[in-house]
């Protein structure tokens, strides 16, 4: 090789040197800034650093995180794609592109990334976290499961994780697996509220109510306060038999959120039990006014029209309930009653029927029919009914 041969060579690597050595420099202010969140300065420094050196896989995956956290997420998966293309074993990129369509609603793009992530790395637990609720948006509740298992399993410290799965447990009816998982949470976080109150949904459902109650005590101490709380501690009292503290947090609750439809009712509810009656019809036409498919305000509110023999009115309002409640056995009775003093007995009749139909262990039922068939006349009819009522008493 020539002396000139050898003299450019050694420039051209000098000048790739230096190249490198700025671009690098760039790469490294662009990170700190991405780090520090400061997203426009960090792409332009990854875009200087890149107009040096197109090929560094790690400058475009930085910039699409930059780019990501400025909300330009089709932007950020145009430089996911030029990582993979030049590290296509990267799994890091198909993660962040995953969460990128996750941000896009494209929920098959987002799990093909994953799957491909969790194959090449099995060992990520967040892209198990990030599949799992993927699963759970598509109602795959027990794909959700398995995949928050896996999660856990490689991070039994990830708090997201034991609360998603406690609140899927929760919809699967598996109160006390979420309770296991709230209690978890609480276990590595001791002042987490949102735990307290999740285990105490649970303890509710299991109709635990005095430990829903301490669980809710908890929470409020932590400052988790707001309507839903209040009311749901409000219901745990009214099951422990604290109507005073029951309407206590019913007021609290409607202080906090004024359209909180069931907080009404439930306050209603309380009144009922206490005889007062004035204020149940009101929180019960207030429970109607925010809410006007809430059949369980229309049936109560029907119940206080049959007490004041308003039958017409109490007519209107059970069948608003059945409208919205077709198995409620108790419904189709109480809309028996109103028609039976309404003298309307054949109608009445095909409700009393109903009624039996959805619940035919409740001895008040036959014996009410019998009432509606002797009026109707057909007094061996009436007869087996309070037969088959006395025999049901019995029991």
């Amino acid at each position: 090789m020539n002396k000139f041969i050898k003299l450019l060579v050694i420039s051209l690597l000098s000048f790739h040197i230096a190249w490198a050595q700025e671009a690098n420099t760039y790469f490294k202010a662009g990170s700190a800034k991405l780090m520090a969140r400061q997203f426009k300065e960090a792409i332009a420094d990854f875009d200087e650093g890149l107009k040096l050196d197109k090929y560094n896989a790690a400058a475009y995956g930085s910039r699409g995180l930059a780019k990501a956290g400025l909300g330009d997420f089709n932007g950020a998966i145009a430089d996911y794609n030029f990582l993979l293309q030049l590290t296509p074993q990267d799994a890091r990129g198909y993660f962040y592109r995953a969460l990128a369509y996750i941000e896009l609603k494209d929920s098959d793009k987002a799990f093909n990334d994953l799957d491909k992530a969790l194959k090449i790395n099995p060992s990520d637990s967040k892209a198990y976290y990030h599949r799992a609720l993927l699963k759970y948006e598509i109602k795959d509740a027990n794909g959700a499961l398995t995949d928050l298992d896996a999660c856990i399993r490689l991070n039994p410290k990830d708090l997201k994780a034991y609360n998603n799965r406690g609140v899927i447990k929760d919809q699967l009816l598996d109160y006390q697996g979420a309770i296991a998982d709230y209690t978890k949470i609480i276990q590595l976080k001791p002042a987490e509220p949102q735990a307290y109150y999740n285990r105490g949904i649970s303890y509710k459902n299991l109709q635990k109510y005095a430990e829903a109650l301490a669980d809710f005590n908890k929470a409020l101490e932590l400052k988790y306060a707001n309507s839903d709380i209040y009311a749901q501690r409000g219901f745990c009292k009214s099951e422990l038999k604290d109507s005073k503290g029951a309407i206590e947090d019913y007021n609290k609750a409607i202080q906090l959120n004024a359209k909180d439809a069931i907080a009404f009712h439930n306050r209603g509810l309380e009144y009922r039990k206490m005889q007062k009656n004035e204020d149940a019809f009101k929180d019960f036409n207030q429970a109607i006014q925010l809410n006007n498919r809430y059949s369980s305000a229309y049936y109560h509110r029907g119940n206080l029209w049959m007490e004041q023999k308003k039958f017409k009115e109490a007519l209107t309002d059970y069948d608003k309930t059945i409208q919205w409640e077709k198995q409620n056995a108790n419904a189709y009775f109480m809309r028996a009653n109103a028609k039976f003093q309404l003298q309307d007995d054949k109608n009445a009749l095909v409700d009393y029927d109903q009624a039996i139909k959805l619940s035919p262990q409740d001895a008040l039922l036959y014996f009410s029919r019998g009432m509606c068939k002797q009026r109707l006349g057909d007094l061996t009819g009436a007869s087996q009914d309070w037969d088959k009522a006395a025999s049901l008493e019995k029991k």
